[in-house]
């Protein structure tokens, strides 16, 4: 909220992990299905 600035910076490292996150996910999901 103080930061508005830091918002750009962390939209762009969320994007950037986003497929690492999901393909980490989409295992985890087949593990315990």
């Amino acid at each position: 909220m103080g930061h508005p600035a830091r918002e750009p910076v962390l939209v762009g490292e969320v994007l950037d992990d986003f497929p690492v996150l999901l393909a980490l996910w989409r295992s985890h999901e087949r593990r315990t299905a």
